[in-house]
């Protein structure tokens, strides 16, 4: 169609894609990563410093769940940023915690996916779909350091 560009093929473009959509997320999880311990260190502060005797335990699990998060987000932004080999793995895995966290929060509280929590599912589908498509470009299998 264009004379001197090169054309760039249906799998190319879905390559290129897909690493532009992880390295999106790759900093998605950074960010993520950072909001968990920072509302594990604010909720912990809340528990301490609440002066009922009344304590959740749901407010316990979340206050312990949190850094466990963050460390699972810290280790898939650092793992896809540098192209590890176990990129792939636990872009999966943070992108699980997106999915499921918020299918959680539904069957416990009897609402729909509203605003942050439904962006957080979006991101979470979208992270499944690039982290579970395998890239294969000019015959070469997982390129860039399997992810």
């Amino acid at each position: 169609m264009f004379a001197g560009k090169p054309q760039i093929s249906l799998l190319e473009r879905r390559y290129l894609l897909m690493r532009m959509l992880r390295t999106l997320l790759c900093w998605l999880f950074g960010i993520s990563s950072l909001f968990c311990l920072w509302n594990a260190s604010w909720l912990v502060l809340r528990i301490m410093h609440r002066h009922d005797a009344f304590q959740t335990s749901r407010s316990f699990l979340i206050a312990g769940i949190l850094p466990v998060f963050a460390v699972i987000y810290s280790v898939a932004w650092w793992t896809v940023w540098k192209e590890k080999p176990t990129a792939r793995g636990w872009g999966i895995a943070a992108s699980l915690i997106n999915v499921l966290f918020p299918v959680w929060g539904i069957f416990h509280s009897s609402r729909s996916l509203p605003g942050a929590i439904g962006i957080m599912f979006g991101v979470g589908v979208a992270g499944l779909v690039a982290f579970l498509w395998r890239n294969e470009q000019h015959g070469h299998s997982q390129v860039s350091g399997g992810i």
